[in-house]
């Protein structure tokens, strides 16, 4: 790749470029004669410049999918947890966090998400990071209602 693909981008003809690569039974590679086959294809991760592009690096099909929307948030330190850096494919649940003179109504008091991280990139000079996740298309607005309060946490989940 000649310039980072975010993980859903559609790949065009100018980010490949073939590159020699020693044999290694471990490694998995495309030929450089099916390159013309990548373009138009989806990227299925996130693929940073001079990497190398897998089978398992692209899709087919459209991202986020049918039924599914992204969701981006920025979160400060204590909003997400640190014991161990969150990555795609990891399941979190993001919960409203009202204040204590706030009342737990109907409207505010338990909300929760369930989602699925799709990326996580560090702002520069800051501690705050900018989660992006999926989650159901008919919970997107709801989610974004919770962000914009900016009293949210991200929880990380078990498998």
């Amino acid at each position: 790749m000649s310039q980072d693909i975010i993980r859903g981008d559609v790949i065009s003809a100018n980010v490949l470029q073939a590159v020699e690569v020693p044999p290694n039974s471990a490694l998995q590679t495309i030929p450089a004669s099916d390159i013309q086959q990548l373009v138009g294809k989806r990227a299925a991760l996130d693929i940073h410049a001079g990497g190398l592009v897998s089978p398992g690096s692209v899709a087919e099909v459209p991202f986020p999918g049918d039924g599914r929307s992204v969701v981006g948030m920025s979160l400060k330190a204590g909003q997400l947890p640190t014991v161990r850096s969150l990555k795609a494919g990891d399941k979190v649940l993001v919960v409203y966090t009202p204040r204590a003179q706030d009342e737990l109504g109907e409207s505010t008091g338990g909300r929760q998400i369930q989602a699925e991280v799709v990326g996580i990139r560090e702002v520069p000079d800051t501690s705050d990071v900018v989660l992006d996740v999926t989650v159901a298309s008919n919970q997107a607005a709801e989610l974004a209602d919770i962000i914009a309060t900016q009293r949210v946490a991200v929880i990380l989940q078990g498998a």
